[in-house]
């Protein structure tokens, strides 16, 4: 599937198509498990105002507490950063998680320019439906708090040591 999707990618070389693309879906999986789990956190911590919408307090934790701490940048060719000068095979880590912090800037969780993340609408419309999903499951006083985070080079994911379980009901009954 990443060759298929990287073919589509005109003016890109084959190889850095098929990497960057399966870079893409790695962390899209962490980083949207990633908001999902910090908006619990948040939620559990009762830390958003009342009157806010969840899709409201995904944004606030996509800026204050964003899945992606960092992302790095292999470069194929020389080039300039600013003052710096860069050669082809060097890498570049952009440290992604206190850019939100600067009044200057919008928020920049999803990177900006071409190299934005292409997932700025879904993930979030994601983890509200997940949320939603288990806040009407179980209810918003029933939220587990964190233990800690997944040992992971870029993301926070959190990890939970409970986690009250429901009997779904699919609406079949078996006769």
């Amino acid at each position: 599937m990443a060759t298929a999707l990287a073919a589509a990618i005109v003016g890109v070389r084959a190889d850095v198509a098929v990497a960057n693309t399966t870079g893409l879906f790695f962390q899209a999986i962490d980083a949207t498990a990633g908001l999902i789990g910090n908006t619990l956190i948040h939620l559990a911590r009762n830390e958003i105002p009342e009157t806010a919408t969840l899709p409201d307090i995904v944004e606030r934790v996509l800026a204050d507490d964003p899945p992606v701490h960092n992302t790095r940048r292999f470069f194929d060719a020389d080039g300039t950063i600013g003052p710096a000068n860069v050669r082809c095979g060097e890498v570049a880590l952009i440290v992604l998680a206190a850019a939100n912090r600067d009044p200057r800037s919008s928020q920049l969780t999803f990177g900006s320019g071409v190299h934005r993340c292409p997932a700025r609408a879904l993930a979030p419309t994601i983890a509200t439906h997940a949320v939603g999903a288990l806040i009407d499951r179980i209810g918003a006083a029933q939220l587990p708090g964190a233990t800690g985070y997944r040992p992971l080079p870029n993301c926070r994911i959190p990890t939970f040591a409970t986690f009250p379980t429901t009997t779904f009901n699919s609406g079949s009954e078996a006769s």
